[in-house]
């Protein structure tokens, strides 16, 4: 699939292409970033993109993905020092540090589900998790000043990156 732009071009309309999830709970401080990024990007025109959030049952992932070239998920990391800090794992590189994304808010965690997918064989081609240090998941707490600057700053990142995607899915 190629983006609207590539598509013109073609002659045709696209069908999505890259499915973008934001994964957490939107009601405990950082944890819901992920949520939160990805409403802001289904304001913008993502032409191949299909934007959602998933929390709790994460394994349902697997059945959210079917059918895209692409997977990209964005999600709350486990504080290592610099809430805000930037994590971008591509999965056909490398892959995902457990310990990053560990399993507490979401019962079986990203990184499990991912690996599940992985050993059989449901994942897309392409999955990119980008991950943003969190500084608090605490139940009815605001999100952190430095976190939510590390999510405007994904905002631009991923608004490049998905067209990227959409246009060599």
């Amino acid at each position: 699939m190629r983006s609207a732009r590539c598509a013109r071009s073609l002659g045709r309309r696209i069908a999505p292409s890259v499915l973008v999830l934001g994964v957490g709970n939107p009601l405990c401080g950082d944890d819901g970033l992920g949520p939160w990024l990805v409403r802001a990007l289904a304001g913008a025109r993502l032409p191949g993109c299909v934007v959602g959030c998933r929390n709790g049952d994460l394994i349902r992932i697997l059945d959210d993905c079917a059918g895209f070239d692409a997977l990209v998920c964005v999600d709350a990391a486990a504080p290592a020092g610099a809430p805000g800090r930037l994590h971008r794992f591509d999965l056909t590189t490398r892959a995902l540090q457990r310990t990053m994304l560990p399993a507490s808010s979401h019962g079986i965690g990203l990184a499990e589900v991912l690996a599940l997918g992985s050993a059989l064989d449901m994942l897309p081609r392409h999955v990119v998790v980008h991950a943003i240090e969190g500084g608090t998941f605490e139940h009815g707490r605001e999100r952190d000043a430095r976190v939510a600057s590390g999510a405007r700053r994904l905002t631009r990142r991923l608004r490049c990156e998905l067209r990227r995607l959409v246009c060599h899915a």
